[in-house]
């Protein structure tokens, strides 16, 4: 009679050992990486939005560069812009906490936005219908904030913070929130574009406003 070889009870625990443990270490990195890709491609389509309401804005103006025609008044860039977007509800600054913009959202070091200059409920929020939320921030008329430079002069009118997945989580900065600036004739570019204005460290006190210019940057890579 032939005998039958086959696996011990001690080789087929050592194996499903092994099996377990290659899985804790891989499994976990997949999860994060397309975690990541998730949030850039969020971005992106973010990014495609805003600028596809700064073309409409551009033609319904007649001109492309906007900064020659925006309003001396926050509240009428804001309704101006906002008409572009499908939006599905509005808080205006100082009413309505928490409910177009998770009010608690923080750095990558895990210091709330709230923590240094971003009261996020004190600024202008919308909910939209693509599943983001937006809030923004400082207002300069005549476009020379040097949030964005363009052959060394500043050309940056206001900037946009987005959170691609709304209430979602993890609503963080530099995860799925992100800084974006609105330009006097550029369109809508990631905030630190250009390297050097807006870190993305997780340094407290840096902001981590520069991240969607250092995703942009590398290839539309989440490389921290």
């Amino acid at each position: 009679m032939k005998k039958i070889l086959g696996f011990t009870l001690a080789e087929v625990l050592i194996t499903l050992l092994i099996t377990g443990i290659v899985a804790a270490l891989v499994i976990p990195a997949v999860i994060n990486d397309t975690q990541k890709q998730e949030w850039v491609t969020g971005l992106q389509k973010s990014l495609s939005d805003f600028n596809q309401a700064y073309k409409m804005w551009q033609v319904d103006n007649g001109t492309t560069d906007l900064g020659s025609s925006l309003p001396s008044n926050k509240d009428d860039f804001i309704n101006t812009f906002v008409k572009y977007f499908d939006v599905i509800k509005t808080c205006p600054p100082n009413q309505k906490p928490g409910e177009c913009f998770y009010q608690d959202a923080k750095y990558m070091d895990g210091h709330k936005m709230s923590d240094l200059i971003h009261d996020i409920n004190g600024y202008p929020r919308f909910v939209l219908k693509n599943g983001s939320n937006i809030f923004i921030y400082a207002y300069i008329p005549d476009c020379t904030w040097t949030k964005n430079m363009t052959n060394g002069v500043g050309d940056a009118c206001t900037e946009i913070y987005v959170d691609v997945n709304g209430f979602k989580g993890p609503n963080v900065m530099g995860r799925d929130i992100f800084a974006t600036v609105f330009t006097r004739k550029n369109g809508i570019q990631p905030t630190g574009i250009q390297g050097s204005i807006s870190a993305c460290n997780g340094i407290f006190g840096y902001y981590d406003e520069g991240c969607a210019g250092k995703i942009a940057r590398e290839g539309w890579k989440m490389n921290y």
